[in-house]
């Protein structure tokens, strides 16, 4: 999978593929609906699956008696997978969402500070809140998700997904508006590339943590009050 290619270069592709000069000084009319589609075709692939490459954490230090943090600006906020608090050198997860039943526990607007942190809460200025108030200055937040696509707009920004797999996505989509015989071709050979790329990636097999095997019963449960089931009648 060839990441990291430049705009400009992408391009140039697009233009070959479609059977353009790829002299960049002859295209200038197009250069703004060529850069939107190769953006909206790494969007979607992106947003359609998984990509482990892009799967990355990010730590957020946390300050005594500090409500809220900004949120790691490179992470997608819609597929955060899991938060966890460093406490004692080991990482224990962190349920996600704050009702609050659980400021009975911790009072945060009364400076009730408590450690390890149990909850977190993404509000909408990208801020998220953690609860309890730390007591200490020596609390890491780690969010574990989706990094976000890098700007994909001037010559010098680069792809995230493959390259190729973008420039034939885009160039299928011109050939097509253009009535061309060979925008189904190309739709089967993005089609094609798409599925060997996803194939080389899959997971193979499982693994093995000190002799045990890896299982869902392995991970560490959210700690903390449980969470109020409001469907239940008293």
């Amino acid at each position: 999978m060839e990441t990291g290619v430049t705009l400009s270069r992408m391009l140039e592709d697009l233009a070959a593929e479609c059977g353009e000069t790829t002299n960049p000084n002859s295209r200038t009319h197009v250069r703004s609906y060529y850069v939107r589609l190769l953006q909206r075709h790494q969007r979607q692939l992106w947003q359609n699956y998984d990509w482990p490459h892009m799967r990355v954490w990010r730590d957020v230090n946390l300050a005594a008696g500090q409500r809220t943090y900004a949120f790691p600006s490179d992470l997608d906020k819609s597929r955060i997978e899991h938060a966890y608090i460093e406490w004692n050198r080991r990482w224990l997860p962190m349920r996600r969402m704050i009702e609050p039943p659980d400021y009975a526990w911790f009072d945060s607007d009364e400076d009730e500070r408590f450690n390890p942190q149990m909850r977190w809460y993404l509000r909408e200025n990208d801020e998220f809140e953690v609860w309890p108030l730390p007591s200490g200055n020596n609390q890491v937040v780690r969010f574990v998700g989706t990094k976000d696509l890098s700007p994909f707009v001037d010559d010098a920004d680069t792809c995230d997904l493959d390259a190729d797999m973008i420039v034939l996505f885009a160039a299928a989509q011109v050939l097509a508006r253009r009535k061309s015989a060979d925008a189904q071709l190309m739709a089967n050979q993005a089609a094609q590339h798409l599925s060997r790329i996803r194939a080389r990636i899959a997971p193979k097999e499982g693994f093995t943590f000190l002799g045990e095997p890896h299982s869902e019963s392995n991970v560490r449960e959210p700690f903390g009050p449980k969470p109020v089931d409001y469907t239940q009648g008293a």
